[in-house]
């Protein structure tokens, strides 16, 4: 018995029915979901370091999206812990400078999540960050969008 060589590829996303039509949408890639958090992130803080305060000035790029040049965007927990990578209190804005120095003093930047964010949301998130199961990266990005969208520019 032969077997077929052709392979089905899977496709990743949902189809929605819209006015009658089925319509595909695409789970967002890493990249895009990163993108939005950061500026999501950087907006909120208002293009400020929040470790040392340092303001930094933005411009225009592609599409009117705001470009923060200087601006780094932070991790309380890893990104490789998919849970929270993409969740705002996960992520700070922070220059180069306090970016780096955070991420070689482990206990430093312990101790500057707990204040930003107090002990029990801490341990909550870092509780989150360990759980099993897949994120919803549409509902990421919808909320992440909605999030921006209510900030405006």
């Amino acid at each position: 018995m032969m077997r077929s060589s052709r392979r089905t590829l899977k496709r990743r996303g949902r189809s929605f029915a819209i006015s009658g039509r089925i319509v595909y949408c695409p789970d967002p890639t890493d990249a895009e979901l990163d993108r939005l958090c950061a500026d999501h992130v950087k907006r909120l803080a208002g293009y400020r370091c929040e470790r040392c305060g340092t303001q930094y000035a933005t411009r225009y790029g592609d599409g009117g999206r705001v470009i923060c040049d200087g601006l780094d965007w932070a991790h309380i927990i890893t990104r490789k812990r998919k849970r929270t990578c993409w969740l705002p209190e996960n992520t700070f804005a922070a220059c180069a400078g306090c970016h780096f120095y955070l991420d070689g003093n482990p206990h430093e930047k312990i101790a500057f999540a707990v204040k930003r964010l107090g002990q029990a949301r801490y341990d909550a998130l870092r509780l989150h960050s360990q759980a099993a199961g897949k994120v919803d990266r549409v509902a990421v990005r919808l909320a992440l969008q909605q999030q921006i969208a209510e900030l405006g520019t």
